[in-house]
């Protein structure tokens, strides 16, 4: 991003496939790791999830059985990818500001501003929401809650 004259050159398709593959596969041990915790929970009569969709905390609140350890385990694989996602984002935004700070040209610096300041407004609502959505214990939070960050970083986003 900060050398577009060299992107060709440095961003191969097999770098890219690398990527992705890396990312597919983080996304999916974390699935499995969630759902084997899921596995070994018992559920009472009520099956009503008091939600707009079928997510892990409000399965977790319908359990009968201790869902301490999935709340933990959830908070921990949720945060970490946050956390992760949202450094290697700024860094890279850091470096593209540092690279435009050097420019000569005002209608570049209006261009990349323009440009990078609303995709970080909106990567920051992205990441801040499912923070909030996720990243506490369910009897943190009310339902209303949990429902409010749900539908605002997968819908309004």
């Amino acid at each position: 991003i900060c050398k577009p004259l060299l992107y060709k050159a440095i961003m191969l398709p097999r770098i890219c496939c690398l990527l992705m593959f890396v990312s597919y596969l983080i996304g999916f041990a974390s699935a499995m790791v969630l759902a084997g915790l899921m596995i070994r929970l018992n559920f009472c009569n009520n099956n009503i999830i008091n939600h707009y969709m079928c997510d892990i905390f409000p399965v977790l609140r319908i359990s009968c059985s201790n869902t301490y350890l999935n709340e933990l385990v959830s908070t921990a694989v949720v945060g970490t990818a946050i956390i992760l996602c949202s450094l290697i984002i700024f860094i890279s935004y850091a470096m593209i500001l540092f690279n435009i700070v050097h420019m000569s040209s005002g209608k570049g610096w209006s261009k990349a501003l323009g440009t990078c300041g609303s995709h970080i407004i909106t990567v920051s609502f992205f990441y801040g929401s499912g923070l909030l959505a996720y990243v506490k214990p369910s009897s943190a939070e009310t339902v209303g809650q949990g429902k409010f960050f749900s539908v605002f970083y997968t819908f309004l986003v």
